[in-house]
């Protein structure tokens, strides 16, 4: 009789402790499967950006949100005992209000929680998307279409340019080049920046007077790129504090801005 008071005893304490380690404390790890994404059930997505703090960037557009579902529905499950503070997340409000987020940026899994409760996945199509999420949210603001309106197209291509580098997405990026420029080729130390500043330093001709190619452009202008790299260059640069001038060009007042060029000196 004793034997059976004890086990009572003891399944009562079990209980107890079940009950306890679902109140309170941050989101658990799940044994369970993450939620699926619907599209006719999503009401938004939102791409945030970790810079001091979370800064919402922008809304995603109809590509990108069938491109996340499609990539999500296939992602890999990964170690759910990992963890780490991703610089990017999207965040997918459902119709029904809650809303399911997904972390990444900087590892080579991503993490998606909902509610109390956290996954860890692997894809690569969410990796580069999460990636380019946190170079848009390292260059900030534009800072020439007030100063100079005239060149605030140049300096939209050459943001989307920096972002596509930065996210390892090469062969996107080789489409904003000029014709002149040449192959463009995976610098690892571009894809892990931080503090990066943009502002524009020279326009017209006259400071490209010793490059004959350039001179069949209209219209020139050059921006300074200030950034922190975490990692060592294909050229032996040691990580730390960069400079880079990248210049571009139209070769006709109606044409689109490309980039020319990627000096290291103006």
């Amino acid at each position: 009789m004793k034997r059976n008071r004890v086990s009572i005893a003891l399944v009562l304490a079990l209980g107890v402790l079940t009950l306890l380690a679902g109140c309170g404390g941050p989101p658990s790890v799940s044994v369970f499967d993450p939620p699926e994404l619907v599209a006719d059930e999503i009401a938004a997505v939102h791409f945030s950006a970790l810079a001091g703090e979370w800064q919402r960037l922008r809304d995603a557009s109809a590509s990108e949100v069938e491109q996340i579902v499609s990539s999500y529905a296939t992602a890999a499950d990964f170690d759910d005992t990992l963890g780490t503070t991703h610089p990017a997340r999207i965040e997918v409000v459902l119709q029904s209000g809650d809303s399911v987020v997904i972390g990444g940026g900087d590892a080579p899994f991503q993490t998606v929680s909902a509610g109390r409760r956290s996954w860890n996945i692997a894809s690569t199509k969410l990796d580069q998307l999460l990636r380019q999420i946190a170079a848009e949210g390292q260059l900030g603001p534009s800072a020439t279409a007030d100063a100079e309106p005239r060149y605030a197209a140049a300096e939209a291509v050459l943001r989307r340019y920096w972002v596509l580098v930065s996210s390892g997405q090469y062969v996107e990026a080789q489409a904003l080049l000029c014709d002149d420029h040449g192959t463009l080729y995976r610098d690892p130390a571009l894809e892990s920046v931080t503090d990066v500043k943009i502002r524009l330093t020279a326009t017209g001709h006259r400071f490209a007077s010793g490059i004959v190619r350039w001179k069949n452009y209209a219209d020139l202008c050059q921006f300074q790129v200030v950034y922190v790299s975490h990692v060592e260059s294909l050229s032996g640069e040691p990580p730390g504090c960069r400079i880079r001038f990248v210049v571009l060009g139209k070769l006709t007042p109606q044409s689109e801005w490309c980039v020319l060029g990627v000096l290291t000196s103006p």
